[in-house]
């Protein structure tokens, strides 16, 4: 197999009561990223028994949980840790992979209700952390500017023009941004439309896809985009998101 799978998924603060750990680590191992990076996450769910190593950010959030994570397996060796402007929200590391060297960016993107009890608008914290987060992405692609940047993670943002959780002004904020360090977004299509989401039986239509992953432009050969169901096989929810993956194909390189 020449394909090398990069995911990212949201666990809604981990697993609780409705959803055992245990089926969160099988959907993962049934599809088996060599990178994961995974949001809303706890060290409980522990993939190192399965051949993973991790590298989490230097805070916790206030949940004692993590907001980010990258998850790696034997196709990437670990280079060194890369600072991020906010170590509580997102992590950045060097790796050293089947692809070649490839920096890897962790992260979740303020959510549209963020700070509203305390006075905020809807989507006002969602733009500043776009802002800053685009700032950050170009300080590290600067750092070794022949090492491609990939960023991955909760980004909080439909961007398959439904418009069913976004703004015209996020979606070009984020565009903006993503141009500005010369990446490209390949999860932008409406999963549920093109048959790679089912649906939701207690909702009646497939999720909405509100996490990404972005890549320097002109790098790599897309093999196919993905995803899989915030519910396993037996209809159990395992997260309120879905995930995507992305698989390239290395052989090109």
């Amino acid at each position: 197999m020449t394909h090398f799978r990069v995911a990212t998924w949201n666990l809604d603060h981990a697993y609780n009561s409705s959803r055992p750990k245990q089926l969160q680590i099988d959907q993962i191992l049934e599809y088996m990223p060599d990178i994961l990076v995974l949001t809303e996450t706890c060290e409980q769910v522990d993939l190192t028994p399965y051949g993973y190593k991790v590298v989490y950010p230097k805070s916790k959030n206030g949940y004692g949980k993590y907001w980010s994570s990258i998850w790696y397996n034997k196709k990437a060796f670990f280079i060194k840790e890369i600072e991020t402007a906010n170590s509580e929200v997102a992590v950045c590391a060097q790796f050293d992979t089947v692809l070649g060297k490839l920096n890897i960016y962790g992260t979740i993107i303020a959510y549209r209700d963020f700070m509203v009890k305390q006075g905020a608008k809807p989507w006002t914290e969602h733009y500043k952390s776009i802002q800053w987060q685009g700032v950050d992405w170009l300080r590290v692609s600067q750092l070794e500017p022949n090492v491609p940047l990939l960023v991955a993670g909760d980004f909080n943002q439909t961007r398959d023009r439904s418009n069913r959780y976004s703004t015209s002004e996020g979606i070009n904020l984020l565009s903006e941004a993503l141009a500005q360090s010369h990446l490209v977004c390949l999860t932008e299509e409406n999963f549920g439309k093109s048959g790679k989401l089912k649906v939701d039986l207690k909702k009646g239509k497939p999720r909405a896809n509100i996490d990404h992953i972005c890549v320097s432009k002109g790098v790599f050969s897309v093999v196919q985009v993905g995803a899989w169901d915030h519910f396993n096989g037996d209809g159990i929810y395992t997260s309120d998101h879905n995930a995507v993956f992305v698989d390239f194909d290395y052989e090109s390189r």
